[in-house]
């Protein structure tokens, strides 16, 4: 479940028939969204995730189940959700019920984009990201009290979507 960065497509015959993201916490989540754009071409397609479809219960029922139940043939997945709720407990549940499951693809750019939530599950406390703004002689204004622009439009647009990633 990531914080609304990935997008999960929903793949059969080499072509894109559904996409998802988890848009906010206890929303459905990115598999369920794009099984619900792709409709019948969920059976027998290929479905890639960023992070491991859950098996359990919370606020929404588990994604392995729609899965299953829409007829997908292969997920493919980059790493093991640490969350001791699931932790493997999706991947087996597809494979046995005859899910193909392939695991392992991209997990560094999977980890970099989801580090946030992987050092929370592991109990590594908060991941905190910095920006600062300061002109060529080290200051952050041009004079006391006062807000300058320092940085350009592309800059603050930047900042602005690193903020949404990490709520």
């Amino acid at each position: 479940e990531s914080a609304g960065v990935d997008d999960v497509p929903q793949c059969k015959d080499g072509e894109i028939t559904g996409e998802g993201y988890h848009r906010c916490c206890g929303g459905p989540h990115a598999e369920v969204l794009a099984l619900e754009q792709a409709g019948e071409r969920s059976a027998g397609s290929s479905l890639y995730v960023s992070l491991e479809p859950c098996a359990h219960h919370g606020r929404t029922p588990p994604c392995t189940d729609r899965i299953i139940r829409e007829g997908v043939r292969r997920v493919v997945v980059p790493l093991v959700d640490p969350d001791a709720r699931v932790a493997g407990k999706g991947l087996e549940k597809l494979r046995s019920n005859g899910v193909e499951v392939e695991a392992g693809c991209l997990s560094d750019t999977a980890l970099a984009s989801n580090i946030g939530y992987y050092k929370q599950r592991l109990g590594m406390g908060p991941t905190v990201t910095l920006k600062a703004a300061v002109t060529m002689d080290g200051k952050i204004a041009s004079a006391r009290g006062r807000r300058d622009q320092i940085t350009n439009a592309a800059s603050r647009r930047d900042v602005l979507r690193q903020r949404a990633d990490n709520y």
